[in-house]
């Protein structure tokens, strides 16, 4: 991520790209690289996006069904 870029873009593409299926994603992301000049800034946006999330217990069943418990 370049300093000129839409910090706010990159985080909810953290969101998805990184936390979608707890990272069990075969496409999932696993490294941000970011310039050194806004290193600490998205760290601490991922951090805080990180502290918010939810977990939950996921159950699927056949024929298709999920069932999410928060």
């Amino acid at each position: 991520m370049l300093p000129d870029a839409d910090q706010k873009n990159l985080i909810d593409s953290v969101r998805w790209g990184i936390f979608f299926g707890a990272g069990q994603v075969c496409s999932a992301m696993s490294r941000l690289i970011v310039h050194e000049s806004i290193h600490d800034d998205v760290l601490a946006q991922v951090e805080e996006l990180a502290k918010k999330l939810k977990r939950a217990l996921v159950k699927i069943t056949l024929p298709l069904e999920i069932i999410w418990a928060l």
